[in-house]
């Protein structure tokens, strides 16, 4: 399901969609993360995030098809 976001090169970002974050814009290395449900962001109480989920980030990959990025 789209979120409503996008990444920051403009990319539709799904649920599902691992992101990766820009090591320049966030001063290291982080994991890449997997795109949530929005159910599920709500579920935890996190629904404000959505609106920040593609910032400084950018979409390489989804679960279904690419989980070795995951590693």
């Amino acid at each position: 399901q789209y979120t409503g976001r996008k990444d920051k090169n403009g990319k539709m970002i799904f649920e599902g969609d691992i992101l990766d974050f820009d090591e320049k814009e966030w001063g290291g290395k982080f994991k890449p993360e997997v795109v949530p449900s929005i159910k599920e962001l709500i579920e935890v109480g996190m629904s404000g995030c959505i609106r920040d989920i593609g910032l400084f980030r950018q979409v390489i990959g989804n679960k279904n098809d690419n989980p070795e990025l995951l590693k």
